[in-house]
């Protein structure tokens, strides 16, 4: 028996009909309407828009409409971020980061985050491109890039990068250590300390803020708050963009 020519919505119906619909309660409706979302969606992205190819691969990722589908998702991210996509482009390196879906890979996860965050402008893409360069996987360590980066990201108002920044001047990491520099970016990461706790387990830039504040003098604290302020300014408008 072949089922080509007939959707998935079709054969999962006939499947039911042939081999106990007469016996047994009918197909439940809500997966028939899953499949049915399902199959339309993939109809859309077999017709070459990467968006809806993105929202594919998420799709199929997350489970959203049945089983998780790695291997799959992972061949609709790279349908799309070949079009320069750039959430694919991160989606993939990420699935390459870990090794879900696909082989896991540092290089490939490089090549695709530095994709999404070179021409895609993408936070999260410049945030994990950061990592690696800091604690040296798929590239050799290199606080210099890493500090680079994460400055890239806290820029466009990645809250895990806000903390990272202030946490890489006041400890001198890729730079001169610089408390002023540290306060400035604590205070920004403090005004949203429940979206830092999302990526980094455990920060209190609150306290770090206090911490740095004991070790300036008056001088150096206006100075630092004034800093803190130019970056405020230039985050907000980086933000409407």
């Amino acid at each position: 028996m072949v089922f080509a020519p007939f959707g998935v919505l079709t054969v999962a119906f006939l499947v039911w009909f042939l081999f106990g619909g007469l016996f047994i309660e009918g197909p439940d409706p809500v997966l028939l309407k899953r499949l049915a979302e399902l199959e339309e969606l993939r109809n859309k992205a077999k017709e070459g828009d990467p968006r809806v190819q993105y929202r594919m691969g998420v799709t199929l990722r997350d489970g959203r409409l049945g089983e998780k589908d790695f291997v799959k998702a992972a061949e609709w991210f790279k349908k799309s971020a070949k079009k320069g996509y750039a959430k694919s482009q991160y989606a993939l390196a990420r699935l390459y980061e870990v090794g879900a879906g696909v082989r896991q890979d540092s290089e490939q996860a490089v090549k695709w985050y530095r994709l999404a965050a070179i021409f895609g402008k993408h936070p999260e893409a410049e945030y994990a491109l950061a990592d690696l360069y800091f604690n040296g996987r798929g590239l050799g360590q290199d606080y210099i890039n890493a500090l680079d980066w994460y400055r890239r990201a806290a820029l466009r108002g990645h809250a895990g990068a806000l903390f990272t920044m202030g946490s890489m001047y006041e400890k001198g990491w890729g730079g001169e250590r610089d408390l002023v520099e540290a306060y400035a970016w604590y205070s920004l990461a403090n005004q949203v300390p429940d979206k830092v706790g999302q990526y980094i387990s455990g920060a209190e830039p609150a306290g770090d803020l206090a911490r740095i504040s004991e070790s300036l003098t008056r001088a150096d604290l206006m100075v630092a708050k004034r800093r803190h302020k130019t970056l405020e300014r230039h985050l907000a408008k980086s933000t409407k963009r």
